[in-house]
């Protein structure tokens, strides 16, 4: 007997599986019984590997870690416990284009289309430990462990393969952001990180070892965004909730064709994401710098710069404690000797916002050299901001929250550009 949910055709991939009747199991869909199905079959973990998955985890929205307890305790079972690995293990999980059952030849055949839809979207992990263990095993001359591993496939849930891949994934939640990734919700972005050779650097997916994450992209952009330009309300959500900026982002760009949200929103800035990444890192870079040239805290007792210049960088530096050792940014190359808590960094960051004009289709830069503009202020701006430092305790989340902070130092730039532009007449 021979069980068929889609008939091959040329653009799918075929991964085929030899697996006995006896472990088979398929169930049509209870609603929609003609066009969607699933099937669990449970078959030896030496099929797994060579067959042809293992090129289709594009949709899994986690790269796999394999130093952390769960993969360790995957791959523990796997090597020393093989007949417990069945009933104690998830199994896999894979999103089908089709899939059908030859009873006779004893082989099952997955069908792949959509590596974005299609593929192993839950138990990545199960089968990098599979993968590892048996090369392990077969270095050392060591046979096949005699175990078995349970595939659940889904055939023609497409319409809602995000929904399924969330919630496959929920034990261990997923960040959102790696589910929009999914949708295409941050392409546009993309584009714009591919021009200037960053997309390489930002995580999109989950557990990608890369230096930026998508959240932290959109925390500075959002600390230009369109909405705070006249500096009357203030882009704290940057600093107090980086997933909050990405909902924002993905809701505007979610109705993009029935709203101007995106067109007034993030739309409008979107082209300036790397100049944003940028300008950031050049201003921890200086801020720093200041704080050096200045005095430090020492500066607010009337210290600093015309008087007991020669020591800064070393008691007054590490005088902060708040302050990390030194930082790599990695946009632009750069070490900073101190990193910056954002709780410091993103409202002197996001007082910069005078310097763009929102006026048009899209925004673009009042001045052709923004760090000259800051380069002037900046010891004022650090003082400020080390004032508030102290009155709340030096405590970094305290400051971030400060909205007398965030307004103080927005005021200081667009005082600070005003005098600049009336010099210029």
């Amino acid at each position: 007997m021979t069980s068929s949910q889609t008939s091959v055709v040329s653009s799918d991939t075929s991964v085929q599986l030899p697996v006995h009747p006896d472990q088979v199991r398929v169930l049509v869909d209870p609603i929609e019984p003609k066009s969607k199905s699933r099937a669990i079959i449970c078959v030896p973990v030496g099929t797994v590997l060579g067959c042809g998955l293992g090129d289709w985890l594009a949709a899994n929205v986690r790269d796999q870690k394999m130093g952390s307890v769960i993969a360790k305790g995957i791959m523990r079972t796997l090597d020393e416990r093989p007949d417990t690995m069945h009933p104690l293990n998830r199994g896999i999980t894979v999103l089908s284009n089709g899939f059908r059952y030859d009873s006779q030849a004893k082989v099952f055949t997955i069908l792949l289309r959509d590596p974005k839809k299609h593929g192993i979207i839950d138990g990545g992990h199960t089968f990098r430990a599979i993968e590892q263990v048996l090369d392990k095993r077969q270095e050392a001359g060591a046979d096949v462990p005699n175990a078995f591993v349970n595939i659940e496939v889904l055939a023609g849930y497409d319409e809602i393969s995000s929904d399924i891949i969330s919630a496959r994934n929920s034990v261990a939640a997923v960040r959102d952001s790696a589910i929009y990734s999914l949708e295409g919700v941050f392409k546009d972005l993309q584009v714009q990180l591919k021009k200037e050779g960053l997309v390489d650097l930002v995580a999109f997916r989950q557990n990608e070892t890369k230096p930026i994450s998508v959240e932290e992209v959109l925390a500075v952009c959002t600390l230009f965004h369109p909405s705070y330009s006249d500096g009357k309300l203030h882009p704290m959500k940057a600093y107090t909730s980086r997933a909050g900026c990405v909902e924002i982002y993905a809701d505007e760009w979610q109705k993009r064709e029935a709203t101007a949200a995106w067109k007034n929103g993030f739309g409008k800035i979107i082209h300036l994401a790397p100049d944003l990444l940028r300008f950031c890192e050049e201003i921890h870079l200086e801020v720093d710098e200041a704080r050096r040239k200045i005095g430090g805290l020492q500066a607010l007792k009337g210290e600093g710069e015309n008087g007991n210049e020669n020591r800064e960088g070393k008691s007054r530096g590490r005088a902060m404690k708040e302050l990390s050792g030194p930082r790599e940014l990695p946009v632009t190359g750069k070490t900073v000797q101190s990193g910056w808590p954002t709780g410091y960094l993103y409202p002197i960051v996001a007082a910069m916002r005078p310097l763009i004009d929102y006026s048009g289709e899209t925004a673009k830069w009042k001045v052709a050299e923004p760090m000259q503009v800051f380069n002037g202020i900046s010891k004022e701006l650090v003082k400020t901001l080390l004032a508030y430092a102290e009155e709340y305790g030096r405590k970094p989340n305290a400051v971030g929250k400060s909205l007398l902070c965030w307004k103080s130092l927005y005021d200081t730039v667009e005082v600070g550009l005003l005098r600049s532009q009336a010099a210029k007449v």
